[in-house]
Protein backbone atom coordinates (compact mmCIF):
# COMPACT_ATOMS: atom_id res chain seq x y z
CA UNK A 1 0.00 0.00 0.00
CA UNK A 2 1.13 3.59 -0.58
CA UNK A 3 2.89 5.28 2.33
CA UNK A 4 1.99 8.74 3.66
CA UNK A 5 5.02 10.06 1.77
CA UNK A 6 3.73 8.46 -1.45
CA UNK A 7 0.36 10.12 -0.94
CA UNK A 8 1.94 13.49 -0.21
CA UNK A 9 4.14 13.48 -3.31
CA UNK A 10 1.40 12.18 -5.58
CA UNK A 11 -0.83 14.91 -4.17
CA UNK A 12 1.72 17.50 -5.28
CA UNK A 13 1.48 16.05 -8.79
CA UNK A 14 -2.32 15.89 -8.75
CA UNK A 15 -2.68 19.53 -7.76
CA UNK A 16 0.08 20.81 -10.04
CA UNK A 17 2.77 21.64 -7.50
CA UNK A 18 5.52 20.33 -9.76
CA UNK A 19 8.15 22.66 -8.30
CA UNK A 20 7.77 21.09 -4.84
CA UNK A 21 8.16 17.44 -5.85
CA UNK A 22 11.88 16.92 -6.35
CA UNK A 23 13.26 18.46 -3.17
CA UNK A 24 10.66 16.72 -1.00
CA UNK A 25 11.31 13.43 -2.77
CA UNK A 26 15.06 13.81 -2.06
CA UNK A 27 14.26 14.05 1.64
CA UNK A 28 12.10 10.94 1.69
CA UNK A 29 12.93 8.53 -1.14
CA UNK A 30 15.46 6.28 0.62
CA UNK A 31 13.11 5.08 3.35
CA UNK A 32 9.59 6.40 2.89
CA UNK A 33 8.78 6.46 -0.85
CA UNK A 34 8.16 3.35 -2.94
CA UNK A 35 10.10 2.98 -6.21
CA UNK A 36 6.81 2.81 -8.15
CA UNK A 37 5.93 6.28 -6.86
CA UNK A 38 9.39 7.47 -7.86
CA UNK A 39 8.82 6.25 -11.41
CA UNK A 40 5.34 7.80 -11.51
CA UNK A 41 6.74 11.16 -10.40
CA UNK A 42 9.65 10.86 -12.84
CA UNK A 43 7.17 10.44 -15.69
CA UNK A 44 5.12 13.36 -14.41
CA UNK A 45 8.10 15.72 -14.18
CA UNK A 46 9.39 14.66 -17.57
CA UNK A 47 6.06 15.74 -19.04
CA UNK A 48 6.34 19.08 -17.18
CA UNK A 49 9.52 19.92 -19.09
CA UNK A 50 7.52 21.80 -21.72
CA UNK A 51 7.32 24.63 -19.17
CA UNK A 52 10.82 24.25 -17.75
CA UNK A 53 13.36 21.84 -19.21
CA UNK A 54 15.22 21.63 -15.89
CA UNK A 55 12.56 19.04 -15.04
CA UNK A 56 14.34 16.69 -17.47
CA UNK A 57 17.25 16.42 -15.04
CA UNK A 58 15.04 15.91 -12.00
CA UNK A 59 12.99 13.25 -13.78
CA UNK A 60 16.03 11.26 -14.87
CA UNK A 61 17.66 11.40 -11.44
CA UNK A 62 14.43 10.20 -9.83
CA UNK A 63 14.13 7.32 -12.29
CA UNK A 64 17.76 6.33 -11.78
CA UNK A 65 17.58 6.26 -7.98
CA UNK A 66 14.19 4.54 -8.01
CA UNK A 67 15.65 1.85 -10.27
CA UNK A 68 18.48 1.27 -7.82
CA UNK A 69 15.97 0.74 -5.01
CA UNK A 70 13.56 -1.40 -7.00
CA UNK A 71 13.53 -5.11 -6.19
CA UNK A 72 11.49 -6.08 -9.25
CA UNK A 73 12.39 -6.40 -12.92
CA UNK A 74 11.94 -3.04 -14.59
CA UNK A 75 9.28 -2.70 -17.27
CA UNK A 76 10.04 -1.26 -20.67
CA UNK A 77 8.18 1.94 -19.75
CA UNK A 78 10.30 2.30 -16.62
CA UNK A 79 13.46 1.73 -18.65
CA UNK A 80 12.36 4.48 -21.02
CA UNK A 81 12.34 6.85 -18.06
CA UNK A 82 15.98 5.83 -17.49
CA UNK A 83 16.77 6.36 -21.19
CA UNK A 84 14.53 9.27 -22.19
CA UNK A 85 14.39 10.96 -25.58
CA UNK A 86 14.55 14.51 -24.26
CA UNK A 87 15.07 17.42 -26.66
CA UNK A 88 13.74 15.12 -29.39
CA UNK A 89 13.09 17.84 -31.97
CA UNK A 90 16.65 19.13 -31.70
CA UNK A 91 18.18 15.65 -31.70
CA UNK A 92 16.10 14.65 -34.74
CA UNK A 93 17.03 17.84 -36.60
CA UNK A 94 20.79 17.69 -36.11
CA UNK A 95 21.10 13.91 -36.29
CA UNK A 96 19.50 14.09 -39.72
CA UNK A 97 21.61 17.09 -40.75
CA UNK A 98 24.89 15.42 -39.77
CA UNK A 99 23.84 11.86 -40.65
CA UNK A 100 24.06 10.18 -37.24
CA UNK A 101 21.62 7.72 -35.69
CA UNK A 102 19.52 9.51 -33.06
CA UNK A 103 20.22 6.73 -30.55
CA UNK A 104 23.91 7.64 -30.66
CA UNK A 105 23.19 11.30 -29.82
CA UNK A 106 20.77 10.44 -27.01
CA UNK A 107 23.41 8.07 -25.61
CA UNK A 108 26.04 10.80 -25.85
CA UNK A 109 23.90 13.40 -24.06
CA UNK A 110 22.74 10.98 -21.37
CA UNK A 111 26.27 9.76 -20.68
CA UNK A 112 27.90 13.20 -20.78
CA UNK A 113 25.44 15.36 -18.87
CA UNK A 114 22.38 13.36 -17.75
CA UNK A 115 20.41 15.92 -19.80
CA UNK A 116 21.57 18.83 -17.62
CA UNK A 117 21.92 21.76 -20.02
CA UNK A 118 23.88 23.93 -17.56
CA UNK A 119 26.32 21.41 -16.12
CA UNK A 120 30.02 22.29 -16.13
CA UNK A 121 32.58 19.58 -15.44
CA UNK A 122 35.65 20.01 -13.23
CA UNK A 123 37.69 20.19 -16.45
CA UNK A 124 35.49 22.98 -17.82
CA UNK A 125 33.34 21.04 -20.30
CA UNK A 126 29.94 22.69 -20.69
CA UNK A 127 26.36 21.66 -21.37
CA UNK A 128 24.47 18.71 -22.77
CA UNK A 129 27.28 17.25 -24.89
CA UNK A 130 30.06 18.52 -22.58
CA UNK A 131 32.16 20.57 -24.96
CA UNK A 132 35.38 22.29 -24.00
CA UNK A 133 35.68 25.97 -24.90
CA UNK A 134 38.55 25.56 -27.43
CA UNK A 135 36.71 22.73 -29.19
CA UNK A 136 33.50 24.77 -29.29
CA UNK A 137 35.43 27.70 -30.73
CA UNK A 138 36.78 25.55 -33.57
CA UNK A 139 33.30 24.18 -34.28
CA UNK A 140 31.78 27.66 -34.29
CA UNK A 141 34.41 28.80 -36.77
CA UNK A 142 33.71 25.88 -39.09
CA UNK A 143 29.95 26.45 -38.85
CA UNK A 144 30.45 30.23 -39.26
CA UNK A 145 28.69 31.08 -36.01
CA UNK A 146 30.10 34.16 -34.28
CA UNK A 147 28.08 34.35 -31.08
CA UNK A 148 26.86 31.35 -29.13
CA UNK A 149 26.23 29.93 -25.67
CA UNK A 150 27.06 26.33 -24.81
CA UNK A 151 24.30 26.27 -22.19
CA UNK A 152 21.74 26.82 -24.96
CA UNK A 153 20.36 23.32 -25.76
CA UNK A 154 20.08 23.86 -29.52
CA UNK A 155 23.59 25.25 -29.88
CA UNK A 156 25.11 22.54 -27.72
CA UNK A 157 23.33 19.68 -29.49
CA UNK A 158 24.21 21.18 -32.89
CA UNK A 159 27.88 21.55 -31.96
CA UNK A 160 28.15 18.15 -30.26
CA UNK A 161 26.46 16.30 -33.10
CA UNK A 162 28.61 18.06 -35.69
CA UNK A 163 31.78 17.30 -33.71
CA UNK A 164 30.94 13.62 -33.30
CA UNK A 165 30.11 13.36 -37.02
CA UNK A 166 33.54 14.79 -37.83
CA UNK A 167 35.22 12.27 -35.51
CA UNK A 168 33.31 9.45 -37.22
CA UNK A 169 34.40 10.74 -40.63
CA UNK A 170 38.04 11.11 -39.59
CA UNK A 171 37.97 7.66 -37.99
CA UNK A 172 36.90 5.85 -41.17
CA UNK A 173 33.27 5.57 -40.10
CA UNK A 174 33.88 3.85 -36.75
CA UNK A 175 31.43 4.92 -34.04
CA UNK A 176 33.43 3.32 -31.25
CA UNK A 177 36.64 5.02 -32.34
CA UNK A 178 34.71 8.31 -32.46
CA UNK A 179 33.47 7.72 -28.89
CA UNK A 180 37.04 7.16 -27.70
CA UNK A 181 38.16 10.31 -29.54
CA UNK A 182 35.33 12.36 -28.04
CA UNK A 183 36.67 11.46 -24.61
CA UNK A 184 40.44 11.44 -25.12
CA UNK A 185 41.08 13.37 -28.35
CA UNK A 186 41.53 12.13 -31.90
CA UNK A 187 45.33 12.28 -31.98
CA UNK A 188 45.76 10.35 -28.75
CA UNK A 189 43.34 7.63 -29.88
CA UNK A 190 45.13 7.37 -33.23
CA UNK A 191 48.43 6.86 -31.40
CA UNK A 192 46.88 4.14 -29.23
CA UNK A 193 45.36 2.46 -32.29
CA UNK A 194 48.66 2.42 -34.16
CA UNK A 195 50.40 0.92 -31.14
CA UNK A 196 47.71 -1.76 -30.80
CA UNK A 197 47.94 -2.66 -34.50
CA UNK A 198 51.71 -3.10 -34.14
CA UNK A 199 51.20 -5.22 -31.03
CA UNK A 200 48.77 -7.54 -32.83
CA UNK A 201 50.64 -7.50 -36.13
CA UNK A 202 47.80 -5.81 -38.01
CA UNK A 203 48.79 -3.78 -41.06
CA UNK A 204 45.81 -1.45 -41.34
CA UNK A 205 42.76 -2.84 -39.58
CA UNK A 206 41.91 -3.78 -36.00
CA UNK A 207 38.45 -4.71 -34.72
CA UNK A 208 37.24 -1.97 -32.41
CA UNK A 209 36.05 -4.42 -29.74
CA UNK A 210 39.62 -5.73 -29.55
CA UNK A 211 41.04 -2.20 -29.57
CA UNK A 212 38.74 -1.38 -26.65
CA UNK A 213 40.54 -3.91 -24.47
CA UNK A 214 43.98 -2.48 -25.31
CA UNK A 215 43.31 1.19 -24.55
CA UNK A 216 45.73 2.16 -21.76
CA UNK A 217 43.42 4.64 -19.99
CA UNK A 218 40.63 3.03 -17.96
CA UNK A 219 38.43 6.15 -18.10
CA UNK A 220 38.35 6.02 -21.91
CA UNK A 221 37.71 2.26 -21.94
CA UNK A 222 34.76 2.67 -19.59
CA UNK A 223 33.50 5.70 -21.51
CA UNK A 224 33.42 3.64 -24.71
CA UNK A 225 31.61 0.77 -23.00
CA UNK A 226 29.09 3.17 -21.46
CA UNK A 227 28.22 4.82 -24.77
CA UNK A 228 27.95 1.48 -26.58
CA UNK A 229 25.55 0.08 -23.96
CA UNK A 230 23.49 3.29 -23.88
CA UNK A 231 23.20 3.35 -27.69
CA UNK A 232 22.06 -0.26 -27.73
CA UNK A 233 19.50 0.43 -24.99
CA UNK A 234 18.04 3.32 -26.98
CA UNK A 235 17.87 1.19 -30.10
CA UNK A 236 16.15 -1.63 -28.19
CA UNK A 237 13.70 0.49 -26.20
CA UNK A 238 12.50 2.58 -29.11
CA UNK A 239 12.55 -0.32 -31.58
CA UNK A 240 14.62 1.34 -34.23
CA UNK A 241 14.69 -0.59 -37.50
CA UNK A 242 18.46 -0.11 -37.71
CA UNK A 243 19.18 -1.96 -34.45
CA UNK A 244 21.35 -4.75 -35.92
CA UNK A 245 23.18 -2.41 -38.27
CA UNK A 246 23.86 0.03 -35.44
CA UNK A 247 25.36 -2.67 -33.24
CA UNK A 248 27.56 -3.82 -36.13
CA UNK A 249 28.66 -0.23 -36.78
CA UNK A 250 29.55 0.25 -33.12
CA UNK A 251 32.04 -2.60 -33.17
CA UNK A 252 33.57 -2.31 -36.62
Amino acid sequence: PPSPADNLLCGYATFGYSDMIYNKWLELYKTEVTPSTGFFLSDFLNKCAFEDDNYYVQALRMASRSANLCQETLSKDQLKLLYPQNYSELVDTYSKKYDINTSVIYALIRSESFFDKEIVSSAGAVGLTQLMSPTAGEIAQKLRIKEYSLTDPETNIMFGTYYLSELIRRGDGSLLRAFFSYNAGFRKVTTWLNSSMMEFGKAGNLDMDLFLETIPVSETREYGRKLVSATIMYEYLYENASFVQTVQNLLK
